[in-house]
């Protein structure tokens, strides 16, 4: 499996300080509004879900190879979730557990 590309870690970098920045932007927003923070904020672990279909087990294998890579680059929790067996309240919780981001992939059949 290929290591990322700095150009590509450069952009993600990008897009979570952008994304940071507009977390910031609304905490302010909020104790400027007199809104008690401490009280509605969730702490957020780093960390990866991988959720996948899977019928015959390849789906499963890709997951299982990116999980692997992900460990190996020095990612601490990797959550996997099988979406034909895990309850998608766990799903969606540990989304949100580890910020919330994804990036849905459907595999292409044609």
């Amino acid at each position: 499996m290929e290591s990322v590309s700095n150009s590509a870690l450069e952009a993600a970098r990008a897009k979570l300080a952008e994304a940071e920045a507009k977390r910031e932007t609304l905490l302010l927003r909020h104790i400027a509004n007199g809104v008690n923070i401490a009280s509605r904020t969730v702490e957020i672990d780093e960390g990866v879900v991988i959720a996948y279909g899977s019928m015959y087990g390849n789906t499963e294998q890709m997951a299982e190879a990116i999980a692997a890579e992900l460990s190996a680059q020095g990612i601490k929790n990797i959550v996997m979730h099988n979406v034909s067996k895990s309850n998608p309240s766990y799903i969606i919780a540990d989304i949100f557990k580890y910020r919330g981001q994804s990036h849905l992939q459907q595999p292409d059949l044609s």
